[in-house]
């Protein structure tokens, strides 16, 4: 036990809240045990079995979802009241590949990011409260000076804010103890000091690490099995609020969902509106394109010095501004899925200019400037930023490139990810990059015809993400043929291949099908398909843009409710 547990130890009434809290975060899993139940993460030996539609496993039937590293870092800081400026450091996870953050399938939780968790709260709580004045923010308005009085209310206020619901007699009863046991020379310390305590339990709560979506259970145990039944207005609160601000419900939100203005679809709709026209959900729907992008990962890269002399230090998070700007340019003009596989949009500074082949004659390093881009940079996925991450330190990777496009612009997954196979022995006319993956893969075709073909497209863009003539000093194939929308398409390059696929039904499909999993934060397959059907038909009739795909998303069954499934 680290000194820090040691001296809280120490503080009458809390050994048992902290070994609770530790019995938790030592485990790789933990049990809710529904509301009112055993404290948190302690698993109950008398625990009666789950209702019909409360199973916590499988894909449509869930009910527990974690908080993404973001959602949960907003979150404790804004149930803290911290500044949303506080340094928080965080366990790092490493995700499957095309998976988004917030898609977290499981309250399972590895030991190692639960001690992460633990050790950020460690450092956080106890900023916490300082003095008397602030303490009363985490004191409700009109509450009686009273000790006993004012840890009730405390312990309900920070309940109701860590939970995202009213906590239950029995939790209320618990936390009030917590924030009365802390020790201190004057009344006001000792509810410092117990809210600091009750503040990191709560924090380290199932509860809190979660989204529990559980509906109304009167209204579960009557509706029918592999039927669906709505979300409270609590759970719908936290759910909007965690897609679209990254940040759980604040006291706002919290007071809109106790007086119903969630709980009917006109409630709903002018709750989702009134989120979308937040300055916030701007942030929220770049980081949705910043994961389909890998925008996190361009500072990280390198290329080989004598090869790519334009590839400078600094460049990479260059790329990154250059692509956020040029998405956000498309947001905030009304596009949607055409204007990003097809916008010649960027955003460069005397770093970028010379890889996009422009001069960088009165440009500096820090400002970026709106330009209108080469013909060979059509859409999102021709900016040097993506080509680089997807490329090596010195060849491209086509493969790379035609496995991204397959997976995240027109959602066709391939059947695995077989070991790579012994690099051959090439015959001398083997020369080109182009050349050596047809040769390497000619064998595997099944997969590859697709995957090489999306690929090849890209051979005009080198590894730093340049346009190039040559590749390895033969003319450049971008020559490809594929099945788009059911039919065989024949063109030349990327920007002929973007201007079919922006105007095809498979793009438009396959980005609403990726928002889906965004949004919801795990795959339900059958509701995704109709979501996405329903939003490929209006956008062959006109153009839908990024925020109405959102907004159809969290207006529509998938995210609003929940599939009734057979209990365990």
């Amino acid at each position: 036990m680290s000194k820090r547990h040691t001296e809280l130890g120490r503080e009458p009434g809390l050994r048992f809240a902290l070994l609770t809290a530790h019995l938790f975060l030592a485990a790789c899993t933990g049990s809710i045990g529904g509301a009112g139940g055993p404290e948190e993460g302690v698993v109950d030996p008398n625990k009666t079995p789950d209702q019909v539609g409360e199973k916590a496993t499988g894909s449509s039937g869930l009910r527990f979802a974690r908080l993404s590293g973001l959602q949960w870092k907003h979150s404790v800081l804004q149930l803290f009241q911290l500044p949303a400026s506080t340094p928080v450091s965080l366990p790092q996870e490493t995700l499957p590949h095309f998976t988004f953050d917030t898609s977290q399938p499981s309250i399972t939780v590895p030991s190692t990011v639960l001690t992460g968790l633990r050790d950020a709260v460690e450092s956080l709580v106890v900023k916490v409260a300082p003095d008397d004045t602030s303490l009363q923010a985490f004191v409700p308005a009109g509450t009686p000076v009273d000790t006993t009085a004012r840890a009730e209310a405390v312990a309900g206020q920070l309940l109701l804010r860590a939970f995202r619901r009213p906590p239950t007699a029995d939790e209320l009863a618990k936390y009030k103890g917590y924030i009365l046991a802390g020790a201190g020379g004057n009344d006001n310390e000792k509810l410092r000091a117990g809210l600091r305590a009750a503040l990191q339990i709560a924090a380290q709560s199932p509860h809190f690490l979660s989204r529990v979506e559980l509906a109304d259970n009167a209204k579960v145990i009557a509706s029918p099995v592999g039927g669906r039944v709505r979300l409270t207005g609590y759970e719908l609160a936290t759910r909007l609020s965690l897609a679209l601000y990254d940040v759980a419900p604040d006291d706002a939100m919290l007071s809109d969902a106790k007086a119903g203005r969630f709980d009917d679809d006109a409630g709903l709709a002018a709750q989702v509106d009134k989120a979308l026209a937040d300055p916030r959900s701007r942030a929220a729907i770049l980081r949705f394109h910043e994961q389909m992008y890998s925008t996190d990962e361009y500072a990280g890269l390198s290329k080989d010095a004598a090869k790519f002399p334009l590839f400078k230090a600094g460049v990479g998070t260059d790329m990154r501004e250059d692509m956020l700007r040029t998405v956000g340019n498309v947001i905030d003009e009304g596009g949607g899925v055409r204007e990003l596989l097809s916008t010649r949009t960027g955003y460069l500074n005397a770093r970028l200019a010379p890889l996009y082949g422009r001069p960088s004659t009165g440009l500096n390093d820090n400002d970026f400037v709106k330009t209108e881009l080469p013909a060979e940079r059509a859409g999102v996925l021709s900016r040097v930023g993506w080509l680089a991450w997807s490329a090596g330190p010195v060849e491209r990777r086509p493969i790379l490139r035609g496995v991204v496009m397959l997976n995240n612009v027109l959602c066709e997954r391939t059947s695995g990810s077989p070991p790579p196979p012994a690099e051959p022995t090439y015959p001398v006319n083997i020369v080109t990059n182009r050349q050596r993956i047809e040769f390497a893969t000619k064998d595997c075709m099944g997969c590859h015809a697709a995957i090489n073909s999306k690929g090849f497209a890209f051979q005009h863009f080198d590894a730093s993400g340049a346009f190039v003539a040559e590749d390895n000093g033969k003319p450049a194939d971008a020559s490809v043929e594929f099945m788009l929308d059911g039919a065989s398409v024949k063109v030349d390059g990327s920007a002929a291949m973007f201007e079919k696929i922006a105007a095809s039904r498979q793009a438009q499909t396959c980005y609403a099908k990726r928002w889906t999993a965004y949004l919801i934060g795990y795959a339900d397959s059958t509701l995704e398909d109709k979501i996405a059907a329903g939003l490929a038909d209006e956008a062959a009739k006109r153009r839908v843009s990024v925020r109405e795909i959102a907004r159809t998303i969290l207006l529509s069954d998938a995210f609003t409710t929940r599939k009734i499934t057979e209990a365990p």
